[in-house]
């Protein structure tokens, strides 16, 4: 969301914002306004909430002729409402943020008692508790962030056991996944040649001692520290290393 200041005659001046398409860092949003002309939004009081708000509710069409509203933004710690997209004739509800920025999941509420709604999420038959997985691509950082607004014991998903690989496998076996990948919480050390790969929770054992990486592991061992899952050809999951500025779907658990 960009913004620029139209001078009014009363010698006044007003926030005009104005929703830019597709899905960016905060860092290219930023660029991108300033090619623009103009600056990323921000809101530093209730009038301006107004417009901005009026500026995300207008109905959008998709190439397709399909209906869809405008995505949930955050700016300075303000939400907005968060709309349910629909591609394909799928419907998928877009994360929101509370006041204080973070983000929560559906069945959670607001600091003011207020529902809100998350990505939508696909739950294993046998564990609908335990896993979650949620179609909506972030880079590996939001992607641990989000999970772990969900509650102080959900993390991405630590496969350290045969049984969790197994469980994940059943989870994502209906699943069409964006480049056949999704987000696990491996990361390790960008300050070491030779760092570990460790688990993100203090839950569970961080050293990685259980593992099913890929044959073509490691893709790149200076640059990559993050680690993601695969979908080889004969149907079976691979961890792999990636880029954690690649943006995925994401794995959440519940560390019970």
């Amino acid at each position: 969301m960009c913004q620029r200041e139209v001078h009014r005659g009363n010698a006044t001046t007003e926030k005009v914002y104005e929703l830019m398409p597709g899905t960016k860092t905060q860092q290219d949003a930023l660029k991108d306004c300033k090619s623009k002309g103009r600056d990323l939004a921000s809101i530093l009081n209730q009038k301006e909430q107004e417009s901005f708000d009026e500026s995300t509710t207008s109905p959008i069409t998709t190439s397709k002729g399909q209906s869809t509203t405008s995505p949930t933004i955050t700016i300075n710690g303000q939400s907005t409402t968060s709309p349910t997209t629909t591609t394909d004739r799928q419907s998928t509800t877009l994360p929101t943020s509370t006041s204080s920025g973070q983000l929560t999941s559906s069945g959670f509420t607001s600091p003011n008692n207020q529902p809100t709604s998350s990505p939508s999420s696909t739950t294993s038959p046998l564990h609908p508790n335990y896993l979650h997985f949620f179609n909506e691509s972030k880079s590996w950082i939001n992607s641990l962030k989000f999970c772990k607004s969900r509650g102080s014991k959900s993390n991405l998903v630590q496969i350290t056991n045969q049984t969790v690989h197994a469980d994940v496998t059943q989870l994502l076996a209906n699943v069409e996944l964006q480049c056949g990948e999704v987000w696990i919480g491996l990361e390790r050390s960008i300050f070491e040649w030779n760092a570990p790969w460790l688990w993100t929770s203090s839950d569970v054992d961080k050293v990685v001692k259980y593992s099913e990486w890929h044959s073509c592991f490691p893709l790149n061992p200076i640059n990559y520290h993050c680690g993601k899952m695969v979908r080889v050809g004969n149907g079976e999951l691979k961890w792999l290393d990636a880029s954690c500025h690649q943006e995925l779907p994401f794995i959440c658990q519940d560390l019970h």
